[in-house]
């Protein structure tokens, strides 16, 4: 099995990866998208009604370095919050919301503990034999969509979705679409 080198996002096979990090979440071979909210109990989301993007003030995200993607990013994020009644305002918003993605190289290992049975050296045999054991080297994407409270700065709500990708992903735009839907589902908390 190869070492796997950190994640560097200057060269163009890890933006690759990247990009299917945000662009393909929810498509794929029937892995489904994991995805968690947290949020301020003592907020009350429901004076929230403007938004806006929350200025970088330093931050890197990795995913902002390429202007397409962040753009439909924000696109998919805009669309559904004004799905859900919220109106976007450069002027005094309620809330500001800002986003990332990641991409993570993992290992799964699956030992199968497989039945031995055939024609050996002493004729027919059968019994357990030795393990059967897989390992699978993938990447898994993360997308985090952060609401912070515009009045006190304070972040008030996370939702995240990690998936397994896979290079046969196509539909960027679509794959967007349903990560963004998928992790804003339950925005705002009732």
């Amino acid at each position: 099995m190869q070492q796997n080198q950190p994640l560097s996002f200057q060269t163009p096979g890890k933006v690759f990866w990247l990009l299917l990090a945000v662009g393909l979440l929810t498509l794929g071979c029937g892995t489904p998208i994991k995805v968690a909210q947290h949020h301020d109990s003592d907020q009350d989301f429901s004076a929230l009604k403007t938004f806006d993007w929350l200025p970088p003030k330093g931050r890197d995200n990795p995913m902002e370095k390429n202007p397409i993607i962040a753009k439909k990013v924000k696109q998919a994020i805009t669309a559904e919050l004004q799905t859900k009644g919220f109106t976007y305002s450069e002027s005094n918003p309620d809330f500001h919301v800002v986003f990332f993605g990641s991409t993570k190289d993992k290992v799964d290992v699956q030992d199968w503990g497989s039945p031995y049975y055939g024609w050996g050296y002493r004729g027919w045999m059968y019994g357990w034999g030795g393990p059967d054991v897989t390992v699978t080297e993938y990447k898994e994407g993360t997308l985090v969509i952060d609401v912070v409270n515009a009045g006190n700065d304070q972040l008030v709500w996370r939702g995240y979705g990690t998936k397994r990708l896979s290079k046969s992903d196509k539909n960027i735009d679509e794959g967007i679409r349903k990560a963004v839907t998928a992790v804003m589902k339950k925005f705002p908390p009732k």
